[in-house]
């Protein structure tokens, strides 16, 4: 019955208490909440199943695994968030982790630029292969059409990108279109420095507090240059990020219970809820 639901438009989709009366006709004794709570249940699983199938497709394209995953607190991989960057993952997700000897790392919250231009990426592939939308009889021939695409690329004469790595697997440059960027880490593997050689030339520092939590960014050599200030609660949620001038705060960020943070920009809200 979920099977089925799930394929249907989001308009016509069965609510749990619709699937619940159902099955009352079918002399299901149960209560409601058994059913809400199965279905959600086998949602999450379903969803757990496309992550890593996705992680094991990219496993069998790239002929190997990396030492490190970094990832977001996705509810397919994390059950708990707590402090910087400790998390508890789910038992199914870290069996994968660990069947794949793979670390896992937490991102910081807001912090887009330790997932290295992932989403820049997967949008860039998007309009490279999908525009203008092509159409397929079936899924399989989409993604036998995505696959050839990336063969194609990966195999090609021309080398789009080139990195090297360090023995714990972080990555210690990245060269793209004719312009070398250089990556140091600290002992706990976060980013320290990038350093940007050929034309656009530019150094980024990274200073972090007690909590690993990203406490300092600041940028030289490039105009404008600056330094950004990151300023956490007591639950080391991000509240505002400031560049010390007479500006003053430069972002704002408001968070509320079991919902991620909301980035402001502009004026500054006279009233944030913690």
């Amino acid at each position: 019955m979920l099977a089925a639901n799930v394929p249907r438009p989001k308009r016509e989709r069965l609510t749990f208490q619709r699937l619940f009366e159902d099955l009352r006709q079918q002399d299901y004794h149960g209560g409601h909440d058994s059913v809400r709570r199965y279905g959600w249940a086998w949602a999450k699983r379903e969803t757990q199943e496309m992550v890593f199938d996705a992680h094991e497709k990219a496993f069998a394209f790239f002929k190997g695994t990396p030492r490190r995953g970094i990832y977001e607190s996705m509810k397919t991989a994390v059950d708990a968030v707590f402090v910087g960057k400790e998390r508890r993952c789910n038992r199914r997700f870290a069996l994968l982790t660990s069947h794949h000897l793979i670390e896992p790392t937490a991102c910081a919250p807001a912090a887009g630029w330790e997932k290295g231009q992932v989403e820049n990426q997967v949008g860039g592939a998007r309009k490279r292969f999908f525009a203008p939308r092509p159409s397929f009889k079936t899924l399989d021939d989409l993604n036998d059409r995505l696959l050839d695409k990336c063969t194609t690329i990966t195999n090609g004469a021309t080398t789009l990108r080139s990195f090297t790595y360090d023995p714990n697997g972080n990555t210690l440059s990245d060269t793209r279109s004719g312009a070398l960027y250089a990556y140091t880490n600290n002992q706990n593997n976060r980013l320290k420095t990038v350093t940007v050689a050929g034309n656009l030339k530019a150094t980024y520092t990274y200073t972090y507090d007690a909590a690993e939590q990203l406490a300092v960014r600041v940028l030289t050599n490039m105009t404008p240059s600056g330094t950004i200030h990151d300023v956490y609660d007591r639950d080391g949620n991000l509240l505002m990020e400031s560049n010390g001038l007479s500006a003053g705060i430069t972002q704002q960020y408001m968070c509320s219970p079991g919902r991620r943070e909301r980035r402001c920009h502009g004026p500054i809200p006279r009233r944030v809820l913690l």
